[in-house]
């Protein structure tokens, strides 16, 4: 009985007509991958507006350190230049979505992050969840890891 409530909801969640967009494939990958880009743009150049419209009101992020964050925090904090992003592009290792939900997984190099103006020699991994939202694709959670060693590595 279970697998037909999955079946049945399937079906249904692909034939939803309540203004979901029907794109496909690799266009929406890029649409994805075009997002998260001008999110990096934003965080690189400071910018809290665009940043706004791209966090979701209920954005929640988990730091390398482990500290918990939300929107106000993070924007916060890039307005007062306490935390500021620099360097490469990140860059994505997977992309997976499942109807409104994507999934980003990548990684950032070494002195990516400034905070409070100390330059961070450590590489990271994270994980973002974009939801789609309003017509729009919005960050709703960021997890990021500190890659063992890699403040040593040549």
């Amino acid at each position: 009985m279970r697998v037909f409530h999955w079946i049945a909801f399937l079906l249904i969640d692909g034939c939803d007509a309540s203004g979901r967009r029907a794109i496909r494939g690799d266009d929406l990958d890029r649409e994805l991958r075009a997002v998260d880009a001008t999110r990096n743009t934003a965080l690189r150049a400071g910018d809290t507006v665009a940043l706004a419209h791209l966090y979701a009101d209920d954005f929640m992020m988990i730091t390398s350190t482990g500290q918990l964050r939300n929107k106000r925090d993070q924007l916060r904090d890039i307005a007062s230049g306490a935390v500021q992003h620099q360097g490469p592009v990140e860059r994505i290792l997977h992309l997976t979505r499942q109807g409104e939900v994507a999934v980003v997984q990548g990684e950032s190099d070494p002195g990516t992050l400034v905070t409070d103006g100390r330059v961070d020699p450590r590489m990271r991994r994270y994980t973002r969840v974009y939801v789609w939202r309003g017509g729009r694709w919005q960050l709703l959670a960021t997890h990021i890891s500190v890659v063992a060693d890699s403040a040593t590595r040549p």
